[in-house]
Formats: structure tokens, sequence, C-alpha cells
């Protein structure tokens, strides 16, 4: 019965309009009810609109049809065991939802996967049972994690799917000795799943932080960390720092003997369970040819090779969790106290040592400093710096820490 009304409906053209807009009330409100409003009404809609309710309807005019209306002139007809539902699954050719239903369709359907990615976590095994618990956490909701799940669900639920088996993969498979990056990502099929700044190489490092109640990394180094803790690095050979009259460990302690430099990467840093100095304080300078010139000293040193790396933080977590004295001295220019500030935040026992305005005046060099580096300088807060900082915005002249060697060793001496 439905189908046939339907397609005696369907055949009346100028029937169009009005059950479009009874449709799209139908859709907004959630339920067959309310009234329509068609303006300018054509020939053809005059005609079948007026042949269909049993009125006069005229051309160009504006008309109102309520559902109740047409309700009660079917019910005259053979047609009166109607219902809407059916009515417009044939006159449409599908089912019609509205947008409360296809809301709890969509939320049902998320409640699933979710559910059924909480039954799949179970069954991975983490390498703690805490971490199990956080992922069940993230999975329920209520942290901004499961928020851009979510979002991503409502986008491509299927490449969502795909991205967490992978990632959950990866979290089954924490390494415990150190692994490159390229390789643990080779786990997943793709050695490129884990290449900075990709969706799905934010999206491990989402679930990865959460897990391990870290704050989500931005920046490159802070990835490059968050991901030291589970012993994965970018490059474990490449990455060092350079070292000079460290002592503890038997490998720190073999160079120690012969007063050589010695470069120690991640993987050396590792395996480095003890280290100590001769007198409990450690001189970091920015640039490699100043230890050159500071070897004569009795002292630890070590060099930063311009921005700190991974390598160099290792360094000096464990030197200030040995309760050393640390000194840091750095090339007078915007980026040599950018990193000298980097350090100072990072490390607040780091004492900053050789940054006067007077000294700057005895060293500065005559390469000046352009207008975009010189604007660097508007991220320098720190107090300790603010001396040098005005020095280099109203010379705009660089100064080099290789110049100041002499004051340097002079200033060592004398502690």
């Amino acid at each position: 019965m439905n189908e046939e009304l339907a397609n005696y409906l369907k055949e009346k053209k100028g029937l169009t309009r009005l059950f479009d807009q009874l449709k799209d009330k139908y859709i907004s409100l959630g339920r067959y009810s309310g009234t329509v409003e068609l303006k300018i009404t054509t020939p053809q809609e005059a005609t079948d609109i007026s042949n269909f309710l049993g009125k006069t309807v005229k051309i160009d005019t504006e008309i109102q049809v309520s559902y109740k209306e047409i309700e009660k002139k079917l019910e005259q007809t053979k047609f009166k065991d109607f219902d809407w539902e059916n009515l417009f699954y044939y006159y449409f050719g599908k089912k019609i939802l509205s947008k409360k239903v296809k809301k709890q369709l969509a939320e049902n359907s998320e409640e699933l996967f979710f559910a059924r990615l909480i039954d799949k976590s179970q069954r991975v095994q983490l390498k703690e049972d805490k971490y199990k618990e956080k992922v069940v956490e993230l999975l329920k909701g209520d942290n901004l994690v499961h928020t851009n799940l979510k979002q991503r669900f409502s986008k491509n639920k299927e490449e969502l799917a795909s991205d967490l088996d992978r990632i959950f993969l990866l979290l089954e498979n924490i390494p415990t000795s150190p692994l490159t990056l390229a390789v643990y990502a080779s786990l997943t099929g793709n050695p490129h799943f884990l290449d900075f700044n990709t969706s799905t190489s934010n999206l491990f490092f989402k679930i990865l932080s959460f897990i391990l109640d870290k704050e989500e990394p931005k920046e490159t180094f802070q990835k490059v960390k968050l991901l030291s803790e589970i012993n994965v690095y970018t490059d474990v050979l490449s990455n060092y720092v350079i070292t000079y009259h460290l002592n503890g460990s038997p490998l720190l302690r073999e160079f120690y003997k012969r007063n050589q430099p010695l470069n120690l990467n991640l993987e050396n840093l590792l395996a480095i369970k003890d280290i100590d100095t001769k007198k409990k304080r450690v001189f970091i300078f920015e640039n490699p040819s100043m230890l050159t010139a500071l070897k004569i000293l009795d002292e630890a040193i070590v060099i930063t090779s311009g921005i700190p790396n991974l390598s160099f933080y290792q360094l000096i977590d464990k030197l200030v969790e040995t309760n050393h004295a640390l000194y840091y001295n750095g090339d007078f220019d915007p980026e040599g106290l950018l990193i000298a500030q980097m350090i100072k935040k990072r490390y607040p026992t780091v004492a900053l040592f050789g940054y006067e305005a007077e000294l700057y005046g005895e060293i500065k060099s005559k390469e000046s400093i352009n207008s975009s580096r010189l604007k660097k300088l508007e991220n320098i807060d720190l107090t300790d710096l603010k001396e040098i900082k005005q020095c280099l915005l109203l010379e705009k002249l660089s100064a080099y820490q290789e110049k100041n060697i002499a004051w340097i060793k002079n200033y060592i001496e004398k502690m």
C-alpha cells in the first residue's frame, strides 16, 4: 500500500517540492508533524496540490500544508492505513533518518568502536600493567586525546582503526635497549610511520605522552626526549657531546687517564652508571675551540657545539643528579644568548659567568648583526643576560668567546 501510494505521488510532478519540504521538516524535527510552506506555486504545483488535497491552490501564491492536513485527506481514501516512514522510503528510494536518529546511530557506532578498542587493548602485552590502565582511561574519554580520536573517527574510522592497531603494536614492543626511530617504526611495516609531524606520528606522541603522564611534545627536542623514555632514538651514534676530564665509569676513567677528550654518544651515555669529576664542578662552553685552549687546566669540560642536543641533556641530567656545580659561557650574539637562556632555564643551578657589559666592550668584533638576527633578542628575558642583550641592541656587533679565553682561564684559576 505504501509503495502504491508513493508511486502515485511520484507521478504527480507538482508534488515534488511539497514532499521534499515534508522530508526536510521530518529530518529537522525528528517527527512527522508541523507545517511546510511553498512560495510562488507553479502551474503544475497548483494543479497537483489542488487535486491531492481537494482544495483550490492558485498559481504564484504562497501556501502552507501540514502533515495533519495530508493525513486527514488520506484517511478518506484506500490509503488510510499508510505510515510516513514507509511512504518516505518508497517515495525517495531510501530510508530517511532524522538528525536525531543519525546522531544516535553515530554515537552508538562510535561507542561500539571504542568498546572494541578497549577490549583489543587489554590483549596487548604492554610493558607495564599501569600502561594498560592508562590506555583504557584514554579510550573511555573525558580527556583531550580521546576528543582528538573522536574527531579522527568522524573523518575516517577505518584509517583511525588501522593507525591505532599499529600504535598498539609499537606499544607492545617497547625496546629494552636503544633502538633507532626508523627501525622501531618498521615494526608497523612502514619505517616512516613515526616521521615527525605526520598524522600517525602526532597520534603516537599524543597517546605515548598520555600513557607516560608527560606533557604532549610540540618541539622536535621534546619529541626526541619523550622517545628516549622508551629507549627509542633518532640516531644513537651521531648524536654526541664533547667531554673532557669526566671520571667514574670505565669508559670515562680510561679517557681521564689519557687526558683526552671523549665524544659521548647516546649509546655510551645510556651505559654510563657512574659519573664523577675531581673538583665536583664542570665548565660548559658553546664552541669546541674552547676545549683546545683550556685543556691545560685540570678541569672537567663539556662542549655544546652550538644548540644543545639530546646527548648533551642526557649528560647534564646525570651531572645534576650527582650534585655537580655547573658553569656556562657562550658567544655574545643573539644565538649564543638564546642557548645560554635555554640551558639556564632548564637547569636553574647552572651559573652563567662572564656576561658583563665591560667584558663585551673588550672583546666585541667588527661583525655586524643584521635586523633579523637582532629580532631574536626579543625572546631574551633572563636577568643574567640583560646587560649583554642591551649591548648587542646598542652596538649591533657580535663578540665571541674565543677572544675571551684569557679572561675565562683567569676566572677559572681564581676559583
